[in-house]
C-alpha cells in the first residue's frame, strides 16, 4: 500500500495548460505501470488543450463543473 500526504507531492504546471496545477499521486516512480492517479486544480477560466489518451482516463470533479 502507498501512503502519501498531498503537502509531500509537488505541484507543478504546464504553459499549454492555462490556470492549471497538476500533482501524480501514484505513477511509475510508485512501481505503477497501468495505473497513474493525478490531481489537478483547475482556477476559473482555467483549460488544458484538447487532447486523447491512449488509456483508461477518469476525471472526478469535487467542486465546480466541466
Amino acid at each position: 500500500m502507498i501512503i502519501k500526504k498531498m503537502t509531500d507531492i509537488p505541484v507543478t504546471t504546464s504553459p499549454e495548460y492555462v490556470g492549471v496545477e497538476k500533482q501524480i499521486l501514484i505513477g511509475r516512480e510508485d512501481g505503477s505501470n497501468e495505473i497513474i492517479l493525478r490531481y489537478f486544480s483547475i482556477e476559473p477560466g482555467g483549460n488544458s488543450p484538447y487532447h486523447s489518451h491512449d488509456f483508461p482516463h477518469l476525471v472526478k470533479i469535487e467542486k465546480g463543473h466541466g
